[in-house]
Order: structure tokens, then C-alpha cells, then sequence
């Protein structure tokens, strides 16, 4: 008589927790998709912030990538560009052309064409987390590094089959 009892008791608790279970697993679901949905709402409606307090070039003369400092180098003399430090001459539109000319790698400053590039972000931060100069092979790989987003400048159409689902993604500007 006893065990019959247990059995029944036990039999109930198990068919109460699977109902439970289910219930919480459905809950939690339904939670988790309406938060992906309001995530996705979120960033397609998303503006670049603008803040100020930040150092913001607005020189349209500049050559993406580089510093300021070494504009000098990136102004077209007869149409060539003079490459820094190996010297070698190439025409000034294959500045930024995602094809690495220059033996020292100083015509691709604003691409990830060469190995041994290096990207000077747009707007320098005043948080110490985030860097002034970014490794080339950074440059446009889906991931804001620089505090302005400037290093994601060709971000969307990296994003080749996903392109239109994520067409407004940009970086937001947190310098």
C-alpha cells in the first residue's frame, strides 16, 4: 500500500516537472527572440552619435588612414605618389586602391592590402581603451576598433551575402 501511494506521488512530481520545464523553456524562448528582435530594430535604426570633446579632422584633402602629421607625403606631385621610405614612384590613384605598390607598404594607409600596414584612426579618443593606430589587417573586418568607427568605413560591403540584412550597420561614435 505504501509503495503504490509513493509511486503515484512520484508519477505526479515527474508529470508537474516536465509541465514546469516546458513552460520555463517556452518563457525563456520567447524572451530570447524578442530580444533578438529588439536588438535588430536597435541597430537598423541607429544614428552615428556625434559627441563633442573629441579632435574631429574634417580635412576632405586627407587620405584615410594616415596621420596628420604625414600629410605632406600624400599630396600628389605631377600626378605620382613618392613612397616614404623605399622611394619608389607610383600614380597617385593607386593610393588606397586595396593593392599593395610600395615595398614599405605606405600607399595602402587607409586599406588592409598590406601585411605591414598600419591605419591611423580618424578621431583620436581620449579614453585610454581605445588606440590611436590600428594594424591594417583591422581595416574593415566587421569589428570597430577605432573609437569613431572610421576603420569600418567599407564595413557594409564587407559583408557580402549578408549585405541586406545588415545594411545601416556602422560604428557608433564613442570618443
Amino acid at each position: 500500500m505504501f509503495s503504490s501511494n509513493l509511486n503515484k506521488q512520484i508519477s505526479f512530481c515527474t508529470k508537474r516537472n516536465k509541465k514546469f520545464y516546458i513552460i520555463c523553456t517556452f518563457f525563456i524562448s520567447a524572451l530570447y527572440i524578442l530580444y533578438q528582435f529588439l536588438m535588430y530594430y536597435q541597430v537598423s535604426n541607429e544614428k552615428s552619435s556625434t559627441k563633442t570633446g573629441y579632435l574631429k579632422i574634417t580635412d576632405p584633402t586627407l587620405v584615410k588612414g594616415i596621420h596628420l602629421n604625414d600629410k605632406s607625403f600624400y599630396t600628389p606631385v605631377n600626378g605620382k605618389f613618392q613612397c616614404i621610405k623605399s622611394g619608389e614612384l607610383i600614380d597617385f590613384h593607386k593610393v588606397n586602391d586595396n593593392y599593395c605598390d610600395c615595398m614599405d607598404s605606405t600607399d595602402e594607409p587607409g586599406t588592409n592590402a598590406c601585411p605591414d600596414g598600419s591605419f591611423n584612426c580618424l578621431q583620436i579618443s581620449t579614453k585610454k581603451f581605445y588606440p590611436k593606430v590600428i594594424h591594417s589587417s583591422r581595416v574593415n573586418d566587421g569589428i570597430c576598433d577605432c573609437c569613431d568607427g572610421s576603420d569600418e568605413y567599407n564595413s557594409v560591403e564587407m559583408l557580402g551575402g549578408f549585405k541586406n540584412i545588415f545594411k545601416s550597420i556602422k560604428c557608433t561614435n564613442v570618443c
